[in-house]
């Protein structure tokens, strides 16, 4: 787990969440086929480690909405657990598992989110994009992330 080798490119790139402490930049698209609109979100992201091995994921933003800018922010933990990795939300809940290029699932409601964390070709970017299908939400989430 946390290694992956694209056959597109041939290269082995690691992402372990340990390795994305420090500070990102980020890009957001929102396809929402419920509302027929596109948004995007800019911001910046932090990745902090503690001494209990956890890893703090803050995204700080700007979603551009139709209505005009709105200013969003959540946090993350990424935690060891089970021999691998786990994300969840600030409150503790669980969110989903760590892997990369291996589709994950997280349950919310009566919808499904379905995401998949993909490694860029070097160690300064990398995507994370969700798929939300249910009575309540269809929408595409696809954030790319770079070092600054």
């Amino acid at each position: 787990m946390g290694s992956s080798c694209h056959v597109w490119c041939n290269i082995e790139v690691a992402l372990e969440p340990t390795d994305l402490a420090g500070a990102w930049e980020f890009t957001r698209r929102i396809d929402d086929r419920l509302a027929v609109e596109t948004t995007n979100i800019t911001g910046n992201a932090r990745f902090t480690t503690g001494d209990d091995a956890r890893v703090k994921w803050e995204e700080r933003g700007v979603w551009e909405r139709p209505t005009g800018p709105v200013p969003v922010q959540r946090t993350l933990w990424i935690e060891p657990r089970d021999g691998g990795w786990f994300v969840t939300f600030e409150d503790g809940r669980d969110f989903h598992t760590w892997t990369t290029d291996r589709t994950v699932e997280h349950p919310c409601g009566s919808d499904t989110y379905r995401g998949v964390v993909t490694p860029g070709v070097d160690e300064s970017r990398w995507t994370l994009e969700w798929v939300a299908r249910g009575p309540e939400k269809d929408y595409t989430m696809r954030t790319s992330y770079t070092r600054p």
